[in-house]
């Protein structure tokens, strides 16, 4: 499913990896645009865009979609003062399982 050469989004998550010890996307705000629909960077990649990429991470490094979210939620309100609310996380998983969803008909 996942090609990640021809994905933005994976790219500059492999680029952005090499800068985080052991490839921790969760300590880094790179992932907002996959959980914070709120935020300008939800528009930089489109929805399949935003499903390969977690597919990815998820596949390759072993990680959960939980995981990487709430790490991401942690790390930017914390680290980088933004104000991400949980409830951004859970419209984010439901535009993405609806996208799914939508997909498999």
């Amino acid at each position: 499913m996942t090609n990640d050469k021809g994905n933005p989004r994976v790219q500059e998550i492999k680029e952005q990896s090499r800068f985080y010890e052991d490839g921790d996307y969760v300590n880094s705000c790179l992932l907002r645009d996959c959980f914070d629909p709120a935020s300008s960077e939800w528009n930089h990649s489109t929805m399949d865009e935003k499903v390969e990429a977690l597919s990815v991470l998820i596949n390759r490094d072993d990680k959960n979609t939980l995981g990487l979210a709430l790490g991401m939620l942690d790390y930017c309100n914390k680290e980088a003062n933004k104000g991400i609310n949980m409830i951004d996380l859970v419209i984010s998983m439901s535009k993405i399982i609806d996208h799914l969803l939508k997909n498999e008909k």
